[in-house]
Order: structure tokens, then sequence, then C-alpha cells
């Protein structure tokens, strides 16, 4: 007997705005984090400490990758819009479904050619969840759909 795996084929209404390799591109991150943290860190435990413009770009280096790799880990998501609902699901959590009246914000960070976009949610209950969508624009990769303009033209509709 011939045992078929299973594809998650995406129709022709749906939308992935968010990049494929989020999360590897997010490990990468981890791995830039602790890489500098470490270098950091035996740079500064082997000689005395100085105040210098060098040694402040390293640490504000190392505290970048930290920050981001943190903000990574609590918002981004992988995002979809199938049909009338944005789908939206966090690592180790849940997938949300939202109608597009629920879009509140949405901001786009740009660094380089990886584009960061923040949507804030309300749910049913009133409150608000941020979710981080991760675009990415270079040689070797392109993100297909713009999730800023995709999102404030949801939101619009909605």
């Amino acid at each position: 007997m011939i045992k078929l795996k299973k594809v998650k084929v995406m129709s022709e209404q749906e939308k992935r705005l968010s990049y494929q390799y989020s999360t590897w591109y997010m490990l990468g991150n981890m791995l830039m984090a602790v890489l500098f943290c470490s270098v950091f860190w035996t740079r500064f435990a082997m000689t005395d400490f100085e105040h210098s413009l060098i040694s402040g770009l390293q640490i504000a280096v190392a505290l970048f990758f930290v920050v981001l790799v943190i903000s990574q880990l609590l918002y981004q998501c992988t995002a979809y819009v199938r049909q009338d609902k944005l789908v939206l699901k966090k690592l180790f959590r849940d997938e949300q479904q939202y109608t597009f009246k629920q879009i509140v914000k949405v901001k786009k960070y740009n660094l380089s050619r990886v584009h960061y976009v923040v949507v804030t949610m309300r749910n049913a209950n009133g409150t608000t969840e941020k979710y981080m969508i991760m675009n990415i624009y270079t040689w070797y990769a392109q993100s297909r759909y713009d999730a800023k303009e995709v999102l404030e033209e949801l939101k619009s509709k909605g």
C-alpha cells in the first residue's frame, strides 16, 4: 500500500502575506545575537572596559539583535488572507482568524531589504494583540505581496 503525504495547497483565494522562511530568518537572528553577545562578553571580560566609540557600537549592535530576537519570538507570525478573513499564527500559539474590521493599526519598519509589518488586531473581548509579519526583498528571495499595502487595503474595505 502506498502512503501519500498530505500537502497543503494554497487556493486562489488565499494570499500568503508573510515570508515563507521567516522562522529560519529568526533563527539566524538568534544566532547573530548569541554571537555578538558572546564576542562582547569575552572582549570585555578579558580586558579593562574602555569607554570608546567602538565599544559603544558593539554594545548597540548586541542590544539591537537581542531586542529584535525577543520581539520576533513574541510577535512574529505567519499571515494569510483566506476569503474574507485574516489568518494569523504566532510561533507556539494557535491560529487566530480575524475579520478585516478588527484591524486597528498597521506600521512598517524597514531594515534594509527586510521589512517588518506590525499589525494591531482587536480581539472579540475588546483587547488588542500585536503581530509581526516579515517581508523580504532580496536577490535570492522575494515576498509576493507587500503586507502593509494589503492590510491597509483590507482595513479600508472592512
